[in-house]
């Protein structure tokens, strides 16, 4: 494979995340995305398994949308990825656009994820509305090497 690592996602429990993306010209991109609140949902919090959550979540709508498969098993997720894409779309590339939607899917799964009191179990309903109401991200910092 002449791919190299495409990004790299950091997160910080309640607190913002990064995604540092790269391209094939040694350039880079910052983006800063603020995880969904669930303070205000009158559901236990539970945060263990959280991370797991954002890890699965992420890699399965990479995959989903770099591949161009569906999630056929659920139209209701799927109408709300596409939507997050539709509405964000300030990106240099179609790469970077389905980085940056995965991991903020991956984000929201991972807060869903904090409505159940077992580890890493979500629920699709909580998903759907947490990623319909979280900020789009913001790039923070970028190099110039294009």
């Amino acid at each position: 494979a002449k791919q190299g690592l495409a990004g790299i996602a950091l997160t910080d429990g309640l607190h913002p995340s990064y995604l540092i993306s790269f391209n094939d010209n040694k350039c880079y991109e910052i983006f800063q995305i603020k995880v969904p609140t669930i303070l205000n949902d009158q559901k236990a919090i539970y945060p263990i398994g959280a991370g797991d959550s954002v890890a699965a979540g992420t890699i399965a709508c990479w995959k989903a949308l770099s591949n161009n498969n569906s999630l056929k098993n659920n139209e209701n997720l799927l109408a709300a990825i596409k939507r997050r894409m539709e509405n964000d779309t300030e990106y240099k590339s179609k790469q970077i656009h389905i980085l940056v939607t995965s991991f903020a899917f991956g984000l929201a799964c991972g807060s869903a994820s904090c409505l159940n009191e077992e580890n890493s179990v979500i629920q699709i309903n909580d998903v759907v509305r947490l990623l319909d109401r979280m900020s789009f991200p913001q790039l923070i910092t970028s190099s110039n090497n294009e």
